[in-house]
């Protein structure tokens, strides 16, 4: 599970770095490092990769869950309760990544008989 979510960390932050150069926006950089960084540390079992997915999960979901409440106050969801429906989907399974991830990300660090990287 481990090598699929530091995949999945790759994927994005080539996707941040390919719209950073394409873009010329250096602010992407920053994001483009962390999770790089958070997949290559998962990968080596450093500690500190640990807190680093928490909080890039942590973020993530804390920014849909913003979203839908700005979403929510200015109207939303329409009269139509099956596209309603269906937006949310892509959000939920932001959601059940990140709780999956973190999920994953605790047990690959509580394995006895391994030590932690510092």
């Amino acid at each position: 599970m481990i090598k699929l979510i530091s995949f999945f960390l790759l994927l994005i932050a080539s996707y941040l770095g390919w719209w950073a150069v394409t873009y010329a926006a250096v602010e992407w950089w920053c994001g483009t490092f962390l999770l790089a960084a958070c997949a290559v540390g998962l990968l080596l079992r450093w500690k500190a990769a640990k807190y680093l997915w928490n909080t890039i999960a942590f973020v993530a979901s804390l920014g849909w869950l913003i979203l839908i409440v700005r979403l929510a106050l200015k109207g939303w969801p329409t009269s139509d309760y099956l596209d309603t429906v269906i937006s949310l989907i892509p959000g939920a399974l932001l959601l059940i990544v990140c709780l999956a991830g973190s999920q994953a990300v605790a047990a690959h660090y509580r394995v006895s008989g391994k030590t932690e990287k510092p």
